[in-house]
């Protein structure tokens, strides 16, 4: 009983200590093969400045001439600027992924970065330059709703969303989304699937896709003088001697089984146009 109190006890030092540790360092986000700028956003003027990976000095600038470059921000893979204190780390490799601390004007505590290299496709990155791939939905449906389940190819830090037309669905944070049958044919859902620094977009399913047996189709035939009445409210398909007008199509408020098509046929024999 006492030793375990003791190791919680100890549990929850070190995790306040890490959570203290924390305290103060930015979280940067990166794409693999691209720049990212770490930004000590300072308010001072900057008479010098020292930039470090780790313990690694890579980057200083003492207040005269042009900065200096070393180790990782060598062969000008790094740009400082002295004005504002940025450091644009170029063409972002897996081991670029640590802490990184800028010292302004000698004083301390320095400036905590941490960086997040995130890892895709190179393929997508020289090519496409879509950093996360598009994702697709399939659908297993019955006649009152369908589940949606969204997949894409999962790295680090990539999540998940939905919208339901152009409005983005709130608490809604995993792959899989349940949709009601409901009567509105336009509605639409898409998934979006995301990292940081990109997203990219399923094609959109509407109510229309997963429900195709609640809509219907009505033809009406009828003379050519009905037909140019027709023609400004409704689709025009032929007319002849005898004329024939696509109806618009309707909603089929019963349980989703395929309905006959509702025809009218009149003569327009002896009729004057």
């Amino acid at each position: 009983m006492c030793l375990t109190v003791i190791v919680l006890m100890c549990f929850s030092f070190l995790s306040a200590f890490l959570t203290c540790a924390d305290e103060g360092t930015e979280l940067v986000y990166g794409l693999i093969g691209k720049e990212v700028q770490l930004d000590p956003k300072v308010t001072e003027t900057i008479s010098s400045i020292t930039w470090k990976k780790q313990k690694d000095k890579i980057a200083e600038w003492d207040g005269s001439g042009k900065p200096e470059y070393y180790g990782r921000c060598s062969k000008d893979q790094c740009d400082l600027n002295p004005i504002t204190g940025v450091l644009v780390i170029k063409g972002l490799k897996p081991e670029d992924e640590e802490q990184y601390f800028a010292e302004i004007n000698n004083k301390g505590p320095a400036v905590e970065f941490q960086l997040i290299v995130l890892m895709t496709n190179t393929y997508n990155i020289l090519v496409n330059n879509k950093p996360v791939s598009k994702p697709r939905v399939t659908t297993s449906c019955n006649e009152t709703q369908c589940l949606l389940v969204c997949k894409g190819k999962d790295t680090e830090h990539t999540k998940y969303s939905w919208k339901e037309n152009s409005d983005t669905l709130k608490d809604i944070n995993e792959n899989a989304l349940t949709v009601q049958k409901s009567g509105e044919q336009s509605k639409s859902y898409t998934c979006v699937f995301s990292n940081p620094k990109s997203e990219e977009h399923s094609d959109p399913l509407t109510q229309m896709d997963l429900f195709p047996g609640q809509w219907f189709n009505t033809v009406i035939y009828s003379p050519c003088s009905s037909c140019f009445n027709l023609y400004f409210s409704q689709r025009f398909f032929s007319c002849f001697h005898r004329c024939w007008c696509l109806y618009t199509t309707v909603p089929h408020s019963g349980s989703g089984r395929s309905s006959d098509l509702v025809t009218q046929k009149k003569h327009s024999r002896g009729m004057k146009n």
